[in-house]
């Protein structure tokens, strides 16, 4: 066969493959969605965890520190390379360390929170002012909400009050103006949604103080009687707040004052907000970010069943746990290499759903399948599927479809 032949059967054995190629179908899966199903408890305390929307990764980041390939500084600190495995925590991340505002991290965080029978988030919100990373936290802030949505799932907004100070300070207006834009924004993006928490048909708002230094008049020239508005334990007094905030909520209080809390709390005002921390244990000593705070030991576990049976025994209006992802702190209930599932499966059990452990790895084994086959069509819409059926609580169905992927 001549050169010129051969060249011409090669040209066209390539043609036909191509076009074999083109002609085949993309292998598609349909997906069925179904709506989220309300998880039966036989505890129906409103409980929520406290999240923390501030961690970045490399392939998400904006704010990332350059001295550790672009990790976020709440998984760095000042020593932390998150690249060696290691994170600025005495624990580590199941799951690995995330981006928050990557969608397969919250897809996995809110799949895993109603199978352990969370009622949904308290969001640390700083605002919307564009200022530091805030505004990463602000994008965080709004990545989570939607799926918390598509798993039926409420939330309420922890507003960091004293970033009006800081924003102030900084010259970008009064302390006034910027709480009076902050709570604007929040009322018209997120009190509205059927999603939001409210008490007594008010949208409920925690705020961590307050601190922004507001006199009890400012306040109520920003508020008036519109909101809900909870302060930190026992700062309702000492900021003259008696007649503008309905209640307190606690925070990183020792057991044994718990009590005394929740009672001074329902003596004085309509709304009282428990916490069920599992145990303090930060690295800023450690990370180099200053000399720390006492440790709370969580006693593998004990900690925690200590304050909720606490919380089972007084008049509540709602529960907060402090925290679902504070990794710096410890304080953490998503699952770490060092005690696995254990803090969620003391709220399973706490809660009285029929969900146990390996229904949770279910929902870490979608996120590790979202990786696995990161940009595969057909395999990421199976994993849709699996979503669906896991936020409406079918659960064989789902474990069927990821044993099969």
């Amino acid at each position: 066969m001549s050169l010129t032949k051969l060249v011409l059967h090669i040209v066209a054995a390539i043609l036909l493959i191509s076009c074999s190629a083109e002609d085949q179908e993309p292998r598609l899966f349909e997906v069925q969605p179904f709506d989220p199903v309300v998880v039966s408890k036989s505890n129906n305390l409103p409980t929520f965890a406290h999240y923390m929307p501030w961690f970045e990764s490399p392939e998400f980041s904006e704010y990332g520190n350059s001295n550790f390939e672009g990790w976020g500084s709440h998984w760095t600190m000042s020593n932390i390379n998150p690249e060696t495995g290691s994170v600025a925590s005495h624990y580590t991340p199941l799951i690995g360390a995330y981006d928050n505002g990557e969608p397969d991290y919250c897809e996995y965080a809110v799949t895993i929170m109603k199978l352990t029978g969370l009622d949904g988030v308290m969001i640390d919100y700083l605002s919307n002012t564009d200022f530091y990373d805030w505004n990463l936290l602000h994008e965080h802030t709004k990545e989570i909400i939607p799926w918390l949505k598509k798993a039926g799932l409420d939330y309420v907004i922890v507003y960091e009050d004293n970033a009006a100070r800081i924003a102030s300070e900084n010259g970008l207006g009064t302390v006034v103006d910027l709480t009076q834009n902050h709570f604007d924004y929040m009322a018209e993006h997120f009190f509205s949604d059927q999603n939001y928490v409210h008490y007594n048909n008010l949208p409920l708002v925690l705020t961590f103080g307050p601190q922004s230094g507001m006199t009890s008049q400012e306040w109520r020239s920003v508020i008036s009687d519109e909101y809900a508005l909870s302060t930190l334990n026992y700062d309702i007094e000492n900021n003259n707040l008696e007649d503008i905030a309905k209640g307190e909520f606690a925070w990183a209080n020792k057991v044994e004052n718990l009590n005394g809390f929740y009672s001074y709390c329902n003596e004085r005002y309509d709304l009282c907000i428990g916490e069920a921390m599992p145990g303090f244990e930060d690295y800023y000593t450690e990370g180099g970010w200053g000399d720390g705070f006492e440790t709370k030991d969580p006693r593998n576990g004990e900690r925690l069943r200590d304050v909720l049976e606490i919380a089972t025994e007084n008049d509540l209006d709602f529960l907060q746990i402090p925290t679902w992802n504070d990794w710096g702190e410890g304080t953490i209930i998503e699952p770490s290499l060092e005690f696995e599932y254990q803090r969620l499966e003391i709220l399973q059990e706490w809660f009285g759903v029929e969900y146990r452990k390996e229904d949770l790895e279910l929902a870490v084994k979608l996120y590790q399948k979202r990786k696995e086959h990161k940009g595969k069509q057909y395999e990421n819409q199976v994993l849709d599927q699996v979503f669906y059926y896991l936020v409406s609580l079918q659960i064989d169905e789902a474990r069927k479809l990821l044993e099969e992927l």
